[in-house]
């Protein structure tokens, strides 16, 4: 005799169906799970093309800046207080040399500044020029001044001989009559 219970079938295609929903959930699962790990690894690989140019970029504002020093140390004048301030604006270079810029809003801050310290240094060098060109006129107004006084002094001591002589001449002068 054949068994032909119909809740006995209905229970093998119960769990063929539990099966066959538990298989395509692995399978969901899997597929979750390797797209997941497939968007880290393109995350990690772009975070660290982003750090190598972060790194690059850094290492290039860097140099600038040492540039920007040995442009400083060029300027010196004799001018004290212009040259207080340029050691003012190389410290300001020294301390951004020192902030460790691991980020883009840290280099875009360190670049802002860099200009900012380009532009003071345009600023200096214009000053200098200035003071250079006065400079270069006072010098040559001070050697036209020291010969006008040389030659007045001369004239000056030829009118002292020229008194000496006339007050000598009134005084024999005098004797005579």
């Amino acid at each position: 005799m054949e068994n032909t219970n119909p809740s006995s079938d209905n229970s093998g295609r119960g769990k063929t169906i539990a099966l066959i929903v538990l298989v395509i959930l692995l399978v969901l699962s899997v597929g979750a799970i390797g797209y997941l790990y497939y968007q880290r690894t393109l995350d990690l690989e772009q975070q660290r093309e982003l750090n190598t140019l972060l790194e690059d970029e850094k290492q290039d504002l860097q140099g600038q800046l040492e540039g920007m020093i040995q442009q400083y140390d060029s300027l010196r004048t004799n001018n004290d207080s212009i040259n207080l301030l340029l050691e003012a604006e190389q410290a300001k270079i020294k301390r951004l040399l020192s902030i460790n810029a691991s980020n883009a809003a840290k280099i875009k801050l360190y670049k802002k500044e860099m200009q900012t310290l380009r532009d003071i240094m345009k600023s200096y060098i214009v000053q200098i020029d200035s003071l250079n060109t006065k400079n270069k006129a006072l010098m040559a107004e001070n050697v036209e001044v020291r010969k006008k006084l040389q030659q007045e002094q001369q004239k000056a001591s030829q009118l002292e001989e020229q008194k000496e002589n006339l007050s000598t001449k009134v005084e024999k002068a005098s004797a005579l009559t």
